[in-house]
């Protein structure tokens, strides 16, 4: 940077130096200099002009480059945001569950409203391929369940206080569900652990 300032302060000079004063000023031994001078002024211009083309050009591919990038990466997210549109979380339900201060499902999420559809997102986003609601309002979620055994579906009784006509666990029990989605003509997408 600082070499490319010195380049430019010295053409500057170069290029307002006023030759006929110089000149005036000298005699027949230096008019050899001069003419140099005029030929270097002559070439750094020539120089300048052919960069100043140069760099435009290389202006002009980095913005139609850019162009290109954000058009792609509009087409990608139109594409993203139809697929999305096209796929539906979904579950399958499993049964209720006995959970213990050793959870069976390992990640907590808390939602006042609590609904099937923002466990089952929450779960989903985290990487998780089940879902358990219990006690109404917590979200658990793991890539297993039933160490501690699965009870009678009636046990699960209290109901999630964002769809008050579903049943979402009970006291330290979960109603599980499989984490699926339903995409274009109700094909099944189901997440598989590796």
């Amino acid at each position: 940077i600082r070499l490319n300032k010195m380049l430019k302060a010295l053409l500057f000079i170069v290029l307002t130096t006023d030759v006929t004063k110089l000149s005036a000023e000298t005699n027949k031994e230096n008019e050899i200099t001069i003419s140099n001078l005029r030929q270097v002024k002559r070439g750094i211009r020539n120089l300048l002009n052919e960069g100043l083309d140069e760099v435009k050009e290389d202006i002009n591919t980095i913005k139609q480059l850019i162009e290109d990038v954000n058009e792609r990466l509009g087409d990608i997210a139109e594409k993203d945001k139809c697929r999305n549109e096209t796929r539906k979380i979904t579950s399958l339900t499993l049964g209720c569950y006995k959970d213990t201060r050793d959870r069976d499902l390992p990640l907590f999420h808390s939602y006042g409203d609590m609904t099937l559809e923002k466990c089952l997102k929450g779960c989903h986003e985290e990487g998780y391929v089940y879902a358990g609601i219990q006690i109404g309002a917590q979200c658990w979620c793991g890539n297993s369940y039933g160490k501690h055994g699965k009870v009678d579906d009636s046990e699960c009784t209290i109901k999630c206080t964002g769809e008050p006509w579903r049943i979402c666990g009970d006291h330290w029990k979960n109603n599980i569900y499989r984490i699926e989605f339903v995409g274009e003509g109700n094909t099944k997408i189901v997440r598989h652990l590796q």
